[in-house]
């Protein structure tokens, strides 16, 4: 499986280590490193993660009014041991916005190949996708528990998210910006909690 984006993401806690892997992957690194022997299905039981992968990238690509911006990533993730960790990425991307749902896209080049993730983000829910090497759907929903999948060699692996956290702002005067905090789950165990912050501004 995949060790997370090729891109550097410099972690505050060892200052001199940088690491490639990022909120998502960090997570489902964890989940194979505790719960290998966890029961996966061919499908999601909840829904189908490929129809909602195909639909999203079907309703986006190709946009013209995309607008191209810089993106900064910041993690905080809390193990289920206590143990926190920051993560931080820079990359490029598009913002558009196309029936007042906003979405970020960007593209992550690593070993394994290409890949995409696109962040549909709407007033009081998100859901990120990603696609290509890595595959994966986390659906987040201000005070809800939400359904989410991650397609892994032995067949998908279903995840819950719960969201304590939501802010959503396009740019303006000040860098567009997305965040959500969130606990993790993953066959009724927590796999831990993150804090993500998506800032993202024009490029001029």
């Amino acid at each position: 499986m995949s060790k997370g984006c090729i891109l550097l993401m410099k972690s505050r806690r060892s200052q001199s280590k940088y690491r490639t892997i990022d909120t998502t992957t960090a997570a489902i690194a964890f989940c194979h490193k505790h719960f290998y022997n966890s029961k996966v299905t061919n499908y999601d039981k909840y829904g189908s993660p490929i129809y909602n992968r195909l639909q999203m990238a079907k309703g986006v690509n190709n946009v013209e009014n995309s607008t191209p911006v810089s993106i900064t990533l910041t993690s905080v993730i809390t193990q289920p041991d206590g143990s926190k960790e920051e993560l931080t990425l820079t990359s490029s991307g598009e913002w558009i916005t196309k029936n007042n749902i906003d979405y970020l896209k960007y593209e992550e080049a690593q070993e394994e190949g290409t890949i995409r993730t696109v962040v549909k983000m709407e007033e009081d829910q998100a859901v990120i996708l990603r696609s290509g090497a890595l595959k994966m759907r986390l659906a987040f929903r201000l005070g809800e528990s939400m359904m989410c999948s991650y397609d892994s060699e032995y067949g998908t692996i279903s995840l819950i998210t719960n969201t304590t956290k939501y802010i959503h702002r396009t740019p303006a005067k000040e860098p567009g910006c997305f965040h959500v905090s969130y606990g993790l789950e993953m066959d009724g165990e927590s796999v831990g909690t993150y804090a993500m912050t998506i800032e993202y501004k024009e490029v001029t």
